[in-house]
C-alpha cells in the first residue's frame, strides 16, 4: 500500500514522495533528482580533481595526491610520469571500490567511464573540445544520488518522514 514520506535535503528543499517504504521513496526522489538536477548530475560528470564528485578519491593514506594550487604532492611529483600516472590511477580504482564496496556494479560503471574520459583526453587533438560526457546509465546516476543523499554531504542534510493523519488532524514535520 503506497504511504506519502515528507523528504528534506538541507534546509531548502522538501518534497513528498507516494512510496511502499522509505527506501523506496528515496529512489523515487533520485530519480526525479536525476531528471531535474543539472548541479549534480554534471559533479557526477566531472572527472576533475577539484570541485566534482570525483574529488573525494585523489587521495591515498598520507593525504589528497594534489595541494591547493593543482601541483602534485611532493612524494608523487618525485616518481617518473609513469610511475605517478599508474600510482594515482590504482589507488583511485581503490579508493572507488571502497567508497561502494556495498554496490560494486556503482564501481565498475564509475571506473569505466573513467577509463574512457582518460582515453579521450589522451587522443584529444587541439581543436576537439575538452568536454568529456560519460555514458552513465540511469541505474548507476540513481544509484550514485542515492549514496551521496545518504552520506550527507553534498546535501547538508537529510531527513524522512513518513506522512500519516489517519490518527491525528496535524503531522508536525519540522519545527525549530
Amino acid at each position: 500500500m503506497s504511504k506519502l514520506f515528507g523528504i528534506h535535503l538541507g534546509s531548502d528543499f522538501f518534497t513528498v514522495v507516494q512510496a511502499e517504504n522509505e527506501d523506496s521513496a528515496l529512489t523515487k526522489l533520485a530519480y526525479w533528482l536525476k531528471d531535474n538536477d543539472e548541479e549534480i548530475l554534471d559533479d557526477l560528470n566531472m572527472f576533475s580533481v577539484n570541485m566534482s564528485f570525483m574529488e573525494r578519491f585523489f587521495h591515498d593514506s598520507k593525504g589528497d595526491f594534489y595541494n591547493d594550487f593543482g601541483e602534485l604532492r611532493e612524494d608523487i611529483n618525485s616518481l617518473s610520469d609513469e610511475e605517478a600516472g599508474s600510482y594515482i590511477n590504482n589507488t583511485l580504482e581503490s579508493n572507488i571500490r571502497e567508497y561502494w564496496k556495498e554496490a560494486p556494479y556503482l564501481a565498475d560503471e564509475y571506473i569505466n567511464e573513467y577509463k574512457k574520459f582518460n582515453k579521450y583526453m589522451e587522443e584529444l587533438d587541439e581543436n576537439a573540445s575538452i568536454y568529456y560526457t560519460p555514458e552513465f546509465s540511469d541505474r548507476f546516476y540513481v544509484g550514485a544520488i542515492r549514496q551521496i543523499i545518504l552520506e550527507k554531504n553534498y546535501y547538508e542534510d537529510y531527513g524522512v518522514v513518513e506522512i500519516d493523519t489517519k490518527e491525528k488532524d496535524v503531522k508536525v514535520i519540522y519545527q525549530s
